[in-house]
Order: C-alpha cells, then sequence, then structure tokens
C-alpha cells in the first residue's frame, strides 16, 4: 500500500478475453477499501488470463502484451494521480 498503485492487476481463470477492466469484482475489494490509493480513485482494476501471465510457455508473450494493453489504456485515460516521487 506504502507504494500507491495506480494500477492493480490479478490473474483469472477461464477468462473470456485475455483482459478486462473489472472495478467491481470482488477479488478486488480489499484494495478498494483503501480509498486513499490511486488504483481506487482511478477505477483501475484489471483481471488478466492467469494462464497467459503466470506459466512460463510460449503464450508468455500473449500475457506480456495484455500487461502492456492494460498499462497503456491507463496511460490514455487519466493523468497520472499519484505525487511525484523524487
Amino acid at each position: 500500500l506504502a507504494a500507491d498503485p495506480e494500477v492493480v492487476l490479478t490473474g483469472s481463470e477461464r477468462p473470456e478475453q485475455p483482459w478486462s477492466h473489472q472495478p467491481d469484482a470482488a477479488v478486488f475489494a480489499p484494495w478498494r477499501a483503501a480509498r486513499g490509493l490511486a488504483a481506487t480513485r482511478r477505477g483501475a482494476y484489471y483481471r488478466l488470463d492467469g494462464d497467459l501471465i503466470a506459466r512460463a510457455g510460449p503464450r508468455i508473450g500473449l500475457g506480456v502484451q495484455a500487461v502492456c494493453e492494460v498499462l497503456e489504456r491507463e496511460r490514455r485515460r487519466a493523468p497520472s494521480v499519484s505525487p511525484q516521487r523524487p
């Protein structure tokens, strides 16, 4: 929590797509309780295909692509809300 993440990602079993924006998913409830977090203020909670991001195999590149797509989406969606760090 001290790092004040702007985006929170988690793996998911059997997703319909490589990633999805799910700010209201139950898995993120503990994060949402920390109302001061940048991710909470942004609603930046995402579920990723757990097989793509957690298993070393030929599809790991698809997992990296999913992470990059989410982060790029957030970069374009809103300016940073975290304080500037030295």
